[in-house]
């Protein structure tokens, strides 16, 4: 995802930037408009490293290991983000099996509550009683590197979409 801050060009400039995959959140020059990309960027922009884990016949997938998520393509991850319920979970991480990945808010979404420190802290399912920022692991770790500020930013943003009707695939 780029950034691009009071950026002065044409329109049809950005556009095609935007479209030939660099992924933009616009902002103008006072901050207040952004727009993003929709799932299709949170996919490039981060989401394709799962793939190492949250796949069929992944090499990094092991016992224990959320088995709901496939992030083998931008349409699978979609679904399974989009409407899917963690399981296969053990340990610590039971508790979460049966959670969704994207709840009411933000706030409220397993998905987010992995990938955001922030988030992590203050999660709790009520419906899963147990699935709480203790019993949570830090995800990005098996990435090998956490998603920047503008992704998490992007994602609060397509789970707000979500929950009114209006995401972008």
């Amino acid at each position: 995802m780029r950034r691009i801050d009071g950026w002065v060009g044409g329109a049809a400039s950005l556009v095609a930037l935007c479209v030939l995959g660099a992924g933009c959140v616009v902002v103008g020059d006072d901050d207040d408009a952004t727009a993003t990309t929709g799932f299709d960027g949170l996919y490039e922009d981060y989401f394709q490293e799962c793939t190492a884990c949250h796949a069929p016949d992944a090499p990094g997938f092991t016992e224990g290991t959320e088995a709901t998520l496939d992030f083998t393509t931008v349409d699978t991850a979609y679904a399974t983000i989009s409407t899917g319920q963690a399981s296969g979970l053990s340990g610590n991480q039971e508790a979460c099996n049966g959670a969704y990945f994207v709840g009411t808010s933000p706030e409220t979404s397993l998905i987010m509550a992995v990938l955001d420190e922030g988030v992590r802290a203050g999660f709790s399912v009520e419906s899963n009683p147990g699935c709480d920022g203790d019993a949570i692991s830090d995800m990005t770790v098996k990435v090998g590197f956490a998603p920047s500020e503008d992704f998490l930013g992007n994602l609060e943003a397509w789970i707000d979409e979500l929950n009114t009707g209006v995401a972008r695939k």
